[in-house]
Parts: C-alpha cells; structure tokens; sequence
C-alpha cells in the first residue's frame, strides 16, 4: 500500500510538472499571438478606411451624375456625355 502511495505521488508530481510546462509553452507563444492579432487589427483598419474611401469616391461619383442628370439633354451632347445624341452639336 506504500507502494502504491508512492507511485501515485509520482504521477502526481509528474502531472504537475507536465502542467507546469505546458502552462510556460503557451505563455512564450502569448507575444506572437500578440502579434499577429494586432496586424490583422492593422489589416482590418486598412480595409475599412479603404472602403470609407470607396463610399466617398462613389458618393461623389453619385452627386456628379445626379447634376448631369438636371442638364438640358442639348448640353449632354454638346459636351458628348450622351452617345449618338440626334440633336446637332453645338
């Protein structure tokens, strides 16, 4: 039975040292996963700041065809915005 108690206070210990290395192995990985969390935090502001340009490019693309848009269709020729316009250019 002393035996028996020894052997499972090695396990134990043994246990706990396996544990132990364990826990110090996944703390050294702790900075690299640092790491690479904050460049893919890096790559997601990148991609929204471009797409915050691109909404503001088309926006602007929007506002541009709206105000072509109110121009007299004789002027959209004239200035051949419009193809195979039928009215003479000016």
């Amino acid at each position: 039975e002393v035996k028996d108690a020894s052997n499972q206070v090695k396990a134990i210990d043994e246990w706990k040292s396996l544990i132990i290395l364990q826990a110090f192995v996944q703390l050294r990985e702790v900075p690299s996963r640092i790491n690479v969390m904050k460049d893919a935090s890096n790559q997601l502001k990148q991609l929204v700041t471009s797409m915050i340009d691109m909404n503001t490019i088309a926006e602007s693309n929007l506002s541009t065809l709206v105000e072509i848009n109110k121009l007299p269709r004789e002027v959209l020729v004239a200035e051949r915005i419009v193809p195979n316009g039928s009215v003479e250019k000016g």
